[in-house]
């Protein structure tokens, strides 16, 4: 007999897949073909109500929220298959306001003398550090240089800060910082809460133990790690540099982690089990180890915490909304997004192509360029 029919795939694709409301998302399910024939109809939910029947379309969603575009593809053997990408569209309103929502510790490093870095996150007992080496540090605008070794140290262990993340099993470590040099390691602790070198509950740093400094970590203890918190997640190697960047970290329930520089999304791996093992009695340190033992040399702008991880929308609204201070913002590539009619036929083809979905998250988009 015949064999028997290979049911199509599903690949729904948004380019952006989040912005201001009202937002403009270029949809694409062109990319995958029918096994063994064609797909012969394409058809997307939308999420607000609204439909569409081509491979590619573009949908502009007015009103702010999370909506779930979802495209079923047919084959002409009857044949469906189901794909999803959640779009997340902001409130105008926000403008440049950071998110506040699960927000634990907040540092905006804007003191500008003195020993103490207050925690402005206005929930419960504010969690204050203490400057260990003030002669090691310089007060800049909008931030903390930190010119050699010194720590910068929770007066008290974190305990509402590592209560929280390990009762909601979530978490997002972000930092605006820049780099002293490409060249410190261990990972140098930019944010941690541990208790030494081989002991803690979570580190973001820079660089990987043996294998590259350029480059951001994050490490979270589970049940599923060891008390040194790995195995890690890591950004490739050459992904960070000595400009002003926005570096965050999130860990969610299901154990998937994600790092994120300038908003986008350079890393994803997986810390999986239960974060009830953190111990409560571990310092918040920024720059170091509490001890000392792992420098991080460079400058602070910005450091927070939050019992959630925060969803990639969220994190470009931080990103968006700038450090503390007069750092300048760096400059934020645009999106390319493109999309077209049917990419198979018999010759001569004619394909329509459509690039009107690109855009730029801090500008405009000024020229188009199509290499065929």
């Amino acid at each position: 007999g015949e064999p028997a029919n290979v049911a199509p795939i599903a690949v729904a694709e948004a380019s952006p897949r989040s912005g201001v409301a009202p937002w403009t998302a270029a949809l694409d399910g062109s990319q995958r073909a029918a096994a063994d024939g064609t797909i012969t109809a394409h058809a997307w939910t939308l999420g607000d109500g609204a439909t569409a029947t081509a491979p590619t379309a573009l949908h502009t969603y007015t009103a702010p929220g999370t909506y779930a575009a979802t495209l079923t593809v047919t084959d002409d053997a009857g044949a469906t298959d189901t794909d999803t990408v959640t779009i997340e569209v902001r409130n105008p309103d926000a403008g440049d306001q950071r998110v506040t929502d699960g927000l634990l510790a907040l540092y905006d490093l804007e003191e500008g003398t003195g020993t103490t870095v207050l925690d402005r996150a206005g929930r419960g007992p504010a969690l204050d550090l203490t400057i260990t080496e003030p002669d090691d540090t310089t007060w800049v605008p909008g931030g903390l240089r930190l010119d050699a070794a010194t720590a910068i140290v929770s007066n008290g262990p974190a305990t509402a800060v590592s209560q929280a993340i390990a009762t909601s099993s979530e978490l997002t470590v972000e930092a605006w910082i820049e780099a002293g040099n490409l060249t410190q390691n261990g990972p140098a602790r930019i944010v941690t809460i541990s208790d030494g070198i081989r002991d803690r509950n979570l580190t973001l740093g820079q660089g990987v133990s043996n294998d590259g400094r350029a480059r951001v970590e994050v490490r979270v203890r589970s049940s599923a790690t060891d008390d040194n918190g790995r195995p890690a997640t890591a950004t490739g190697r050459g992904t960070l540099d000595t400009d002003l960047t926005h570096v965050v970290a999130t860990r969610s329930a299901d154990g998937t982690t994600r790092i994120y520089l300038d908003g986008v999304a350079r890393s994803v791996g997986s810390v999986g089990g239960s974060l009830a093992s953190w111990d409560d009695s571990f310092a918040l340190a920024l720059g170091n180890e509490p001890d000392g033992s792992r420098p991080w040399l460079g400058t602070l702008h910005l450091v927070a915490l939050y019992d959630r991880a925060l969803t990639a929308g969220e994190v470009e609204q931080n990103a968006l909304a700038g450090p503390s201070g007069d750092a300048e913002l760096p400059n934020r590539a645009p999106i390319a997004s493109r999309g077209s009619t049917s990419t198979r036929g018999p010759a001569p083809l004619t394909v329509t192509f459509d690039g009107s979905g690109s855009t730029d998250p801090d500008g405009s988009v000024v020229a188009h360029a199509w290499d065929l």
